[in-house]
């Protein structure tokens, strides 16, 4: 009884080993692989202070009637700090509406004085619950 138990315990290693072994030729064959192409790895840190340290005073125009419905046609941005000009800085205007979602964004447009006029096109003054302006280079 003890031979047939050692027996089997073997022919158990022996499949053992050869599956060790295929799985040891897989991964040396992975590793021969060749790579092209220009390896690049880059991290960095940057201080992200702007050029804007003020805030931002959003106004709607005065509405007017527009197809039996008073409404905006646009939003004047002031008080841009004069380092953003200066720096030559663009802004973003995002319109949302009261769950979030963007009704309106405007595209980058720089920031040439301490004022800025962003017409609405898609929007409209009544379904817009937040104004999102963004200053960047």
């Amino acid at each position: 009884m003890a031979s047939t138990t050692s027996k089997k315990s073997r022919k158990g290693l022996a499949i053992g080993l050869a599956i060790l072994g295929v799985a040891g030729l897989s991964l040396a064959s992975a590793s021969a692989l060749n790579l092209t192409g220009t390896p690049q790895l880059q991290a960095g840190v940057i201080n992200v202070a702007g050029c804007q340290s003020s805030s931002i005073a959003v106004a709607f125009a005065t509405p007017t009637i527009s197809g039996g419905v008073y409404q905006s046609a646009n939003v004047t941005l002031t008080s841009f700090d004069a380092a953003c000009t200066t720096a030559a800085a663009k802004f973003k205007v995002a319109f949302l509406d009261s769950t979030g979602a963007v009704v309106q964004e405007t595209t980058a447009a720089s920031v040439t004085t301490g004022v800025a006029t962003v017409p609405l096109t898609t929007a409209t003054a009544a379904n817009v619950s937040k104004v999102a302006v963004t200053v960047f280079n």
